[in-house]
């Protein structure tokens, strides 16, 4: 019974070893993945804040910037349920990988999104650009 109660005594120290290593690679992923996102954030915001600089009365480019505004939101919405999502996650402790995963995934698809919406402000500002040359 003694080897019983040390071995699963045993069993459980590995499994708080394995808990807090996991616990750390998330929170390390976590980290990196809030700071990426805040780093396109910003750079969203300031790509918005040239656009807004711009007097555009190109009714396609008005178009584009409402639709990058639309994604902009759309985006802020899904950075929130991302976080909210891991907050949750973490306190209900489902399977951490497994999270990291998913999170990543969708991290790399704002990631995505964020970088479309600014090939296209890219592309508004040249030819915003390009006609206020003419």
């Amino acid at each position: 019974m003694e080897s019983e109660l040390a071995n699963v005594h045993q069993q459980m120290e590995e499994q708080e070893i394995e808990a807090v290593d996991a616990i750390a690679k998330w929170q390390q992923s976590g980290t990196a993945s809030e700071e990426k996102c805040s780093e396109l954030e910003e750079k969203l915001k300031k790509a918005l804040d040239c656009k807004e600089s711009i007097d555009d009365t190109n009714d396609s480019s008005k178009f584009e910037y409402v639709q990058l505004k639309e994604d902009n939101a759309s985006l802020q919405q899904k950075i929130e349920y991302l976080e909210t999502n891991l907050a949750r996650k973490s306190d209900n402790q489902i399977d951490l990988e497994t999270q990291q995963k998913d999170t990543v995934v969708e991290l790399q698809e704002l990631q995505e999104a964020l970088k479309a919406a600014q090939e296209t402000l890219t592309r508004d500002e040249e030819a915003v650009q390009q006609w206020e040359g003419e």
